[in-house]
């Protein structure tokens, strides 16, 4: 059974943002600082430096990012269960701290960029005409350049960036493919496609989980890096998502 992924309803190839070459980001667990051109030059808006608590500086980021949920509300929870999709599937590649913690913190800030998306298109019922999937598609670059303006936070540029990017090499901002793509925005764009469709959203009904791990298998190789989705397949079989998805281990729906 074929659905569409794609979680903004675009159709074709999408357009090259102007004056955004295509670039090879490492990483995102390396901390390599990455150059950016003038054009992408941070937003008037800028986010706390982090303070020597580490977990106080994560709940203040997914108090802000909570906030930005809070425009929608068929967003409501998006970035806490992403978080827990993507470190469930990180946990299955091997990563290890820092690495997990760099993948919890990319989770939670992976959409600050529609901070400059108006409503009337995030909550938009109906298809997005051209010009409104042009601005949605903007918000992964307009986050990077959130974060590049907190130097201890710009070694998550590349979830925020590239989570919207297919292994095919038909996503965008960059249209980059494979490998070419950083592991880290790979692990969000199934634990963000995966959210998505075990959701309700303005545009469709919740697919149940079994549906949806079996649509994410079917992307594998075309939207998806095959690798990541065997690894949420895996932590899926597994059980390892049930308190997310408000899961029985018997595969019933447990009471809110």
């Amino acid at each position: 059974m074929q659905h569409n992924l794609n979680l903004f309803r675009r159709r074709g190839r999408p357009k090259q943002p102007a004056g955004m070459p295509p670039c090879g980001i490492p990483h995102p667990c390396d901390r390599l600082r990455v150059v950016f051109p003038s054009s992408t030059a941070p937003s008037p808006v800028s986010l706390p430096a982090p303070a020597a608590n580490g977990d106080a500086y994560l709940a203040l980021l997914t108090v802000l990012a909570n906030a930005i949920e809070a425009r929608n509300a068929y967003a409501s929870g998006h970035t806490r269960r992403v978080g827990a999709f993507a470190r469930a599937a990180a946990r299955r590649l091997g990563f290890a701290e820092p690495a997990l913690r760099a993948v919890e913190l990319g989770s939670v800030l992976h959409d600050i960029g529609e901070i400059g998306i108006p409503d009337r298109i995030l909550t938009k019922p109906g298809p997005l005409t051209p010009e409104e999937e042009e601005q949605v598609m903007r918000h992964p670059s307009i986050g990077a350049r959130l974060l590049r303006s907190v130097p201890e936070l710009e070694h998550l540029v590349p979830f925020v960036l590239h989570h919207h990017e297919r292994f095919d090499g038909t996503g965008y901002p960059h249209r980059l493919a494979e490998n070419a793509i950083p592991l880290g925005a790979r692990l969000l764009a199934v634990a963000d496609a995966f959210d998505a469709m075990t959701t309700d959203r303005p545009y469709r009904t919740r697919l149940s989980p079994a549906t949806a791990i079996a649509e994410l298998a079917d992307g594998a190789g075309g939207q998806f890096d095959p690798g990541v989705v065997d690894a949420l397949v895996q932590a899926y079989q597994a059980g390892e998502l049930d308190p997310v998805l408000g899961l029985s281990r018997a595969g019933a729906a447990v009471a809110d």
